[in-house]
């Protein structure tokens, strides 16, 4: 007589409840999954094959890949993916030595070009296997192989022809399975090659993956030369690069040049201003320079201010001028003309309810209705302080740029802000210069007379 399983609780382990079941049974319920879905009799296929059968199927099943003539649409995109995996899988439980696993996981990897031109990866899932399942299938086997020299030979080769980017995250994990010897012999081989080829094209990948190579070798010398080559023929070096120069001699230690670096970008260049400011306060907070420290840390904070940045800034003047800092910004977003939602929800965050209240009613005509994520949270924490008004112009503001629009498949939206602006309406005491829920709603149906999908919505 077969054992059925228990009653179990739903928060048991399923793995604990399968085992209650008879062996029977899940050959039965194997056997019928297999029938209903390809990835199951795959799965089951693996399982019950020997290493050869699998390993030999894999590579059978690559050389297909290399041969597949017909589009991989959008739609079938995830069970591709999925046929990708097993692959791997057989890879993984087929190889005899790490070295096998590898030789052919090198072939999966040649194969990327021909699988990216024959797909529609626009949710990026086809990629994502070589990134992630392949590169770390890749850097497992490569730990457990003594042949160290061989495996920087082959990341040599894949990263020369890496047209689609998709083989550097090999690259990035090799530390991981190089030991430091033999990750500085590929990083200087990258550099020569980088330094030798004629191709300005192959220079910049060479010095790509030197850079790469340089950021896991804590080597800023190398990473500079290396970022300098990679925008050669550039009419100027981005700042970008410059950025990530000074941040390889920060991580080195050497703030002196890491400042020197910093300093070649404009001080009137926006660009990535928050990433630079991030790095000269680390600068200055290790070299002990607290009036620097303030400077940075009060501009970045005043740019967005943030509990992070307000945590910055204390850091630099102390804990203990919290509320003299607080009651400053208070004055400062009150006189602002412009609106933020960020000024706003600090107003709310640091027990200024009123004043953000007065700040948004004020400025009511600058909100953006567009910004529907920020809005709706901000909206929330008005309603939590019991600034119904305020709630009232932000969901104002949110039907207003739906029904802009004029798409009658977001009308679902603008129907549910009405209600909930129906809902508030008693607990406003006050609607200052604004009409009344009443009031605002006869000026819509006016205005929006003609949309009728919308207030049939709205009257069910």
């Amino acid at each position: 007589m077969r054992k059925r399983l228990k009653f179990v609780d739903a928060g048991s382990d399923i793995r604990t409840r399968l085992a209650g079941v008879a062996v029977e049974d899940l050959v039965e319920a194997l056997m019928e999954l297999s029938i209903r879905h390809d990835d199951a009799d795959a799965m089951i296929s693996r399982l019950i094959s020997s290493k050869k059968d699998n390993f030999k199927r894999a590579k059978a099943k690559i050389l297909g890949l290399r041969r597949q003539k017909n589009l991989v649409d959008w739609r079938s995109s995830r069970s591709f993916r999925s046929k990708l995996d097993e692959i791997l899988a057989e890879i993984r439980d087929g190889a005899e030595s790490p070295s096998d696993g590898i030789t052919l996981l090198v072939e999966f990897f040649k194969s990327d070009k021909a699988i990216i031109e024959h797909c529609d990866d626009s949710d990026g899932f086809i990629g994502d296997i070589f990134r992630f399942s392949a590169s770390d299938l890749f850097t497992e086997l490569a730990s457990k192989c003594k042949d160290k020299k061989w495996i920087s030979e082959i990341l040599a080769e894949l990263h020369e022809d890496d047209t689609y980017s998709l083989r550097k995250y090999l690259l990035k994990q090799s530390a991981k399975f190089l030991p430091s010897g033999e990750l500085r012999k590929l990083a200087e081989l990258f550099m020569d090659r980088m330094n030798e080829t004629k191709d300005d094209s192959q220079a910049r990948q060479w010095a790509i993956g030197a850079i790469n190579l340089a950021e896991q070798l804590n080597d800023p010398v190398m990473f500079e030369k290396a970022s300098l080559k990679s925008c050669e023929g550039f009419k100027e070096i981005p700042d970008k690069n410059y950025l990530q120069i000074a941040e390889a001699y920060f991580k080195a230690g050497d703030c002196t040049t890491s400042l020197a670096w910093l300093n070649k970008i404009p001080k009137t260049e926006n660009y990535m201003a928050y990433d630079r400011n991030k790095l000269l306060f680390s600068i200055y907070k290790k070299t002990g320079d607290k009036e620097k420290m303030h400077e940075i840390a009060l501009k970045s904070f005043r740019n967005h201010r943030s509990e992070n940045n307000l945590k910055e800034l204390l850091e630099a003047v102390g804990k203990p001028e919290r509320p003299r800092i607080i009651e400053e910004e208070t004055g400062l977003i009150m006189n602002s003309a412009c609106i933020s939602l960020t000024d706003a929800d600090f107003l709310l965050k640091y027990g200024k309810a009123d004043e953000a209240e007065e700040y948004l009613v004020g400025r009511a005509d600058q909100i953006n209705g567009d910004n529907y994520p920020s809005l709706l949270e901000l909206s929330k924490k008005f309603e939590a302080e019991n600034k119904f008004l305020a709630s009232s112009l932000i969901h104002r503001a949110l039907i207003n740029s739906i029904l802009k629009k004029a798409q009658s498949k977001y009308y679902v939206y603008a129907v549910r802000y009405l209600k909930k602006l129906d809902a508030i309406a008693e607990k406003i005491t006050d609607c200052k210069k604004f009409p009344t829920q009443d009031t605002y709603k006869e000026e819509l149906r006016k205005i929006h007379r003609l949309k009728s999908a919308l207030w049939a919505k709205y009257g069910s």
